[in-house]
């Protein structure tokens, strides 16, 4: 008998991070400026300077923000993104909480000397020579712990606090008399010896789930997930409700000036009252947004931040005006990177595109007509005419440098448009599906001419009758196709002065024969936390961008570089998804672990998943699903809290999982495949199966459901 082969093709995603460290003698990368601005984290006000955290390092203004410059306190980023978290002042002494302790300045943040205490602090206050830090954990199960200096941050003592067991800190504040601490569900708690002892205080917030504490004076200010603010003139005993907003957002940070009271919102905007909360009135003037995380200063100084990438916000007439104050912040997270000529492009996270002609020193906002949905993949200029890809939106085209957009590619399904190339009068484009639609006329009009394969990579090149589509290449204008040597691992193309470069997951790769051949320039790893990566190459100069900025390389032969593993070392990751900002991580034997991006720093995710054997995780809007060797859990509030689904798949060791729509479908062990149409609440069991042949892996395109089963097979 003949051996009978079943070959079943589906795409394994090994998901893990690197980030690349670069010593003196082999210095090919460096960081140049991208667009002033980006996302910030958090601010501080310290006397009459500013300090702003960054995905991208901390930056200080001594001059009310009308420029920034770099700190001190950046640490080699292999050890954290973010390397500050918090910060606190006491007399000339400024503290601030960082990845590598507790580090001190008494020169007004110019030198910084390193203090003890190996947690990150969330929340860091200091009055006299006691300092205080605390921070949420997840070492064992979830708690808050906080620790004690009386010595200026030289030693430190561990609390013993039960009552902050399963707790979450949410605010630490001081006044002369008291020491008050907030949670998120579980109260507020009184210490009147400087945080030696605490007390649990009974008032009418004791069970208000509290988002923000600050201390004004001998007041105490507090405001909820559900965007209410109280004040309180005797030690937190009693709360006195200031303001409520319409919407049911979380109040994010209070200031609090005599009379002047301000808070803000992650929703419902950013509010200030001149008559110590009896009147309020939205800050609207400017480019304000309804996203607000912090507000701090003096009045009339003021600067305040969102999430959504603007950068720094300022005021100096107490709020009623405001406007962006971002020079000297290289915070961007760059999603794309495009060269043309001797013109450098770039497509950011939060603020659209921006061009720098003088190779990054600086750079001029492109394209303000660009509609604000439309989520730039791919850019592509002759002339004045510009084309764009989008993820959501197709194909646009603008006549006029940018000035004016439309829609083309009416023929084309709608799909992610992943990558554009043009060739003397031919336009080239690649989408999700594997398709490649290629014109001739600018746009007008487009013949498919896909290779007919199921996978090819987000890349395109067109060069003549070449049609390079990794891991397939046409020399025939994309009437015949072959494999190509790149292989699958490729995730960009460029091509500077007839040289084309590939950026693969094995190292940079150069052809001078337009893809026919290639040679390997070097091996190299950018520290990403995204899935886009992006090449651009002007003259022997190659531009990376990545979500933490923009890299540079020489393109010489150097040595092999070294490699340093990611926040989390030494688990066996079986599976990798995401929710807005935050990632998850499936690890075999210790469950989910959770990251926010920008941070790398990791905690475990367990509450209530009673099996740590995770196989598979997926996610659609804020659900979160986890295939277990014994049972499938769901989780609806971003991990926080799983529990388990009913007991058709509640013994079963789960293999697949996948999407189809507002389907989920699940294959297990025992050879089934099941459906659920209410995000995993109830399951329909689908297909019988075989145990000997069970679906291993399931994935989906918008009309069809593809399982890959295994197959044994033996020879006679």
């Amino acid at each position: 008998m003949e051996p009978l082969f079943t070959f079943w093709r589906f795409l394994l995603l090994t998901c893990f991070a690197l980030v690349l460290s670069v010593s003196p003698a082999h210095a090919q990368w460096k960081q140049i400026s991208s667009p002033d601005g980006g996302l910030i984290t958090s601010i501080f006000h310290y006397n009459s300077m500013y300090f702003v955290r960054t995905p991208n390092g901390v930056y200080r203004s001594t001059d009310n923000a009308q420029s920034w410059h770099n700190t001190n306190l950046n640490l080699p980023f292999y050890y954290d993104i973010t390397p500050v978290k918090s910060f606190a002042s006491s007399g000339d002494r400024l503290y601030a909480g960082t990845s590598s302790g507790i580090r001190v300045s008494v020169d007004s943040g110019n030198t910084w000397l390193t203090q003890g205490v190996g947690d990150i602090p969330s929340f860091l206050i200091a009055q006299d020579s006691v300092v205080l830090c605390a921070r949420y954990t997840f070492d064992t199960y979830p708690k808050s712990v906080i620790q004690r200096s009386s010595n200026y941050g030289t030693s430190w003592t561990k609390l013993q606090l039960p009552f902050l067991q399963s707790a979450q800190v949410t605010g630490l504040a001081i006044t002369p008399t008291s020491v008050i601490l907030t949670t998120d569900a579980h109260g507020m708690f009184r210490s009147s010896d400087q945080g030696k002892t605490w007390d649990t205080l009974k008032n009418n917030l004791s069970t208000e789930p509290l988002s923000t504490l600050i201390a004004d004076g001998n007041l105490y200010y507090c405001g909820t997930s559900y965007g209410k603010i109280f004040r309180s003139s005797d030690n937190g005993d009693s709360w006195q409700e200031l303001a409520a907003t319409s919407a049911l957002v979380p109040v994010t940070s209070i200031l609090a000036k005599g009379a002047m009271l301000y808070y803000s919102t992650l929703g419902g905007g950013l509010f200030r009252s001149t008559d110590s909360g009896i009147s309020w009135k939205e800050c609207t003037t400017g480019p304000m947004n309804k996203r607000i995380y912090s507000v701090v200063g003096s009045p009339p100084n003021l600067l305040a931040h969102s999430d959504q990438g603007e950068g720094i916000f300022r005021s100096t007439t107490s709020g009623e005006t405001w406007d962006v104050a971002n020079k000297g912040i290289n915070a961007q997270p760059i999603l794309h990177i495009f060269s043309d000529i001797d013109t450098l492009y770039c497509y950011t996270l939060k603020s659209g595109f921006f061009r720098s002609a003088d190779r990054s020193a600086s750079w001029e906002k492109l394209f303000t007509t660009l509609p604000a949905d439309a989520q730039v993949t791919c850019f592509r200029r002759r002339g004045n005419t510009v084309f764009v890809g989008t993820t959501n939106k197709g194909i646009y085209r603008s006549r006029d440098n940018g000035l004016h957009w439309e829609s083309i590619g009416k023929e084309i399904p709608p799909q992610y448009i992943t990558s554009l190339a043009l060739y003397n009068t031919s336009l080239s484009i690649i989408g999700e599906e594997a398709a490649i639609y290629v014109s001739t006329d600018d746009g007008d009009s487009w013949k498919n001419v896909s290779p007919g394969a199921d996978y090819v990579t987000r890349s395109l090149y067109l060069h003549d009758n070449i049609l390079l589509a990794p891991p397939y290449i046409s020399v025939n204008s994309g009437q015949s196709w072959q494999f190509d040597s790149l292989g699958f691992g490729t995730k960009c193309l460029v091509e500077y002065d007839s040289i084309l470069y590939a950026g693969t997951s094995g190292g940079l790769y150069k052809s001078e024969n337009h893809g026919i051949s290639w040679t390997l320039v070097e091996t190299f790893e950018l520290p990403s936390l995204s899935s886009t990566f992006e090449i651009a190459v002007l003259g022997a100069t190659i531009y990376a961008g990545t979500q933490n900025g923009i890299y540079t390389m020489v393109d010489t032969i150097f040595s092999s570089r070294d490699w340093f593993p990611a926040a989390i070392e030494n688990e066996y990751i079986r599976s990798i998804t995401s929710i807005d900002s935050t990632v998850f991580a499936g690890i075999e034997e210790k469950g989910v672990m959770k990251s926010v991006l920008y941070t790398r720093s990791w905690v475990k995710a367990n509450t209530g998943l009673d099996n740590l054997l995770v196989r598979k995780l997926v996610s659609k809007g804020s659900f979160l699903v986890a295939g277990t060797l014994a049972g499938l859990y769901v989780s609806r509030d971003k991990g926080e809290h799983w529990t388990t689904t009913n007991s058709l798949l509640s013994s079963k060791s789960i293999l697949a999982l996948e999407w189809k729509g507002t389907l989920l479908f699940a294959s297990a062990s025992t050879g089934g495949l099941y459906r659920s149409s209410d995000s995993g609440s109830t399951w329909t069991q689908i297909y019988t199966g075989n145990p000997a042949n069970p679906i291993s892996a399931l994935s989906a395109t918008s009309t069809t459901l593809f399982a890959a089963q295994t197959i044994k097979f033996s020879a006679a």
